[in-house]
């Protein structure tokens, strides 16, 4: 069955039935994708920074999603158990030369949104975000996972944007937040910025 947004079905029977039916479905708060796949996103990218099963629920979403993961064998499992659509492209992190990947600035550049839910213990979730605010479209928003585990990923980006936070219960019934970041409340202008010391992606 596509699961793809239908107008004529109530969003929360949806989702239900897609994880009775233990469908590929993300680690995000119910809340936020009840709220999300409202939107019509078909003609929208997706910059991903973790991948997982949520890698293939939202290809049925947005009209090309492109993902980094950092555990090759995490990145084996999603193709061997639910192969890769054709509108999915997978990279392997590299921590070393994330920052200096000129095709990982491009997404970062021109994607619709940016969802940063990755192992912290790899890149810093403050990191990616430190990387979004300084090169992402304007119009581009950024959607960060558990905000009160990375408190300072979640202050950060929550100092630049204005924010819509969806607390709640995800998949595997933790009680956290999934947080929207969509208008600039300040520029960022890197010459002048008293933090650019700090935040060196070499």
């Amino acid at each position: 069955m596509n699961y793809k947004r239908d107008s004529s079905w109530n969003q929360r029977q949806l989702i239900n039935q897609i994880i009775s039916e233990q469908k590929p479905y993300p680690l995000l708060t119910h809340n936020f994708v009840e709220y999300f796949i409202k939107k019509d996103l078909k003609n929208k990218t997706l910059l991903e920074l973790g991948s997982g099963v949520s890698t293939i629920f939202w290809a049925d979403y947005f009209k090309e999603v492109y993902s980094y993961e950092s555990d090759p064998n995490w990145i084996q499992k999603l193709k061997n158990e639910y192969g890769i659509p054709k509108n999915v492209e997978i990279n392997e992190v590299n921590p070393n030369t994330i920052f200096k990947d000129f095709k990982f600035l491009d997404y970062v550049k021109n994607c619709d949104y940016i969802i940063i839910d990755n192992n912290p213990n790899i890149v810093s979730r403050e990191k990616y975000s430190q990387y979004s605010i300084i090169h992402k479209k304007e119009d581009s928003q950024i959607i960060l996972d558990n905000g009160t585990w990375n408190m300072n990923a979640y202050m950060l980006l929550q100092k630049y944007f204005f924010c819509q936070d969806f607390p709640g219960i995800n998949i595997a019934h933790q009680t956290t937040v999934t947080s929207l970041f969509f208008e600039r409340k300040i520029d960022y202008d890197y010459e002048s910025n008293t933090e650019k010391h700090t935040w060196l992606f070499e």
